[in-house]
């Protein structure tokens, strides 16, 4: 049951951690959830919709944290 309605971005390029994250947010009552790869995907997700939180890595490559902050 969703007690949330925020639109939430996870960009991390570790499988692990956007699994836990996501996991975690459901078990919260978050059920908007939206996982991006990496910074240029998070990027790209960002221009695709507007969201209240975004989860941001910093170390990724390509396009780190601070980079998609910029």
């Amino acid at each position: 049951m969703s007690y949330y309605s925020a639109a939430i971005l996870v960009v991390d390029d570790n499988e692990t951690n956007r699994d836990l994250l996501t996991r975690r947010l459901a078990k919260e009552g978050y059920d908007n959830v939206v996982l991006a790869l990496d910074g240029q995907d998070g990027l790209a997700q960002l221009a695709e919709q507007p969201f209240d939180l975004v989860l941001l890595d910093i170390m990724m490559p390509h396009l780190n944290g601070y980079e998609v902050l910029e």
